[in-house]
């Protein structure tokens, strides 16, 4: 068996793992929060391999650009790389693979506070629309909900060729769109709640991600997924450009944190 057969295999074990519990699902969710600039696919190996991950990259970032050390004895971890003709392995290390050295960076990962409200919500309202809402769980729980019917105009096709052995193989066209947009919304809003630092295992229940429990085989949960992943990373940007523009005009204006 091929390196790429093997990672196949992981890939494949590892989503049908995370969708056996809800507890396994959310911890999945809250991983990719934090990763949510890797593709779906990649996502699912890095946490098959290193679960409590915080910020990836290749070794020639970390040590070149970020003038950091790689602590000696850490292994990397290994994607597949599918973005070219031909997939090709890459090999990336953790943030705690790291350690500093002379003229060493340390990543700036944000965080949200609820300073950056207004200036979060007008970057997202800018980018899909006017949201309601007083508060950010709200308006992330509304973006999903529109996020996830543009993914399943986008993919309907691919979700009903996809769902033969899985839970959903029963249902009709409606219904698989009903699960799809439902598991879809409440995983995009969680990992991006999570993400944000605002407990979403406070905001939703257990009943709210029945859905997701159709999704039980690998060719149904890769559109899933790669839905999740990639409508996550569209408002988690913003987010993330939101908080730098703000952070830059507090320096700028000479604004101190206390």
């Amino acid at each position: 068996m091929s390196y790429y057969e093997q990672y196949a295999e992981l890939i494949e074990r590892t989503a049908r793992r995370i969708t056996n519990s809800l507890a396994d699902w959310t911890a999945f969710l809250a991983f990719a929060g934090r990763l949510y600039k890797y593709p779906f696919d990649q996502q699912l190996m890095i946490y098959a391999q290193r679960p409590n991950a915080v910020a990836c990259a290749p070794e020639t970032l970390w040590t070149k650009r970020m003038k950091r050390r790689i602590r000696e004895g850490c292994l990397s971890v290994p994607v597949v790389d599918n973005t070219g003709t031909t997939p090709v392995l890459r090999y990336v290390f953790d943030l705690s693979d790291t350690e500093a050295d002379v003229g060493s960076r340390v990543p700036w990962l944000w965080k949200y506070r609820e300073e950056y409200y207004g200036a979060v919500s007008e970057a997202l309202e800018k980018r899909f629309g006017p949201v309601i809402g007083d508060d950010m769980e709200t308006k992330l729980e509304e973006i999903s909900k529109r996020l996830a019917l543009e993914c399943w105009n986008d993919r309907r096709e691919d979700i009903l060729d996809a769902v033969s052995g899985s839970f959903l193989e029963e249902f009709d066209a409606l219904n698989v769109e009903i699960s799809f947009r439902n598991a879809a919304s409440v995983s995009m809003a969680y990992s991006m709640m999570s993400r944000c630092g605002l407990e979403p295992e406070k905001y939703f229940r257990h009943d709210d991600f029945l859905s997701v429990f159709n999704f039980n085989t690998p060719a149904v949960m890769s559109p899933l997924g790669n839905a999740v992943n990639e409508s996550a990373e569209q408002a988690l940007r913003e987010i993330e450009k939101a908080v730098k523009s703000y952070e830059r005009a507090r320096a700028l204006s000479g604004g101190h944190r206390f």
